[in-house]
């Protein structure tokens, strides 16, 4: 799901939705600088990367691993 946020009143409203481009996504997190997200798919044993757009904040998909049974992403 894709979500606006109300930056006067901190509301969430419904804008459209993405899939993970995989099965059962267990875990997501930014990448350091914030343009990518990874999303961890845990039953389609993959991680895919997506390009975040710093204006819209929309997603698209740009690259999978195979990854065995994800289930967290983390960067240090």
């Amino acid at each position: 799901m894709i979500f606006e946020t109300d930056r006067e009143f901190g509301t969430l409203e419904l804008i459209g939705h993405r899939s993970t481009c995989g099965e059962w996504p267990r875990h997501f997190s930014f990448a350091p600088g914030e343009n990518y997200l990874l999303v961890a798919n845990q039953n389609s044993d993959n991680i895919v990367s997506f390009k975040r757009d710093t204006f819209t904040g929309l997603i698209e998909p740009v690259d999978t691993i195979s990854a065995p049974s994800p289930v967290c992403i983390l960067f240090r």
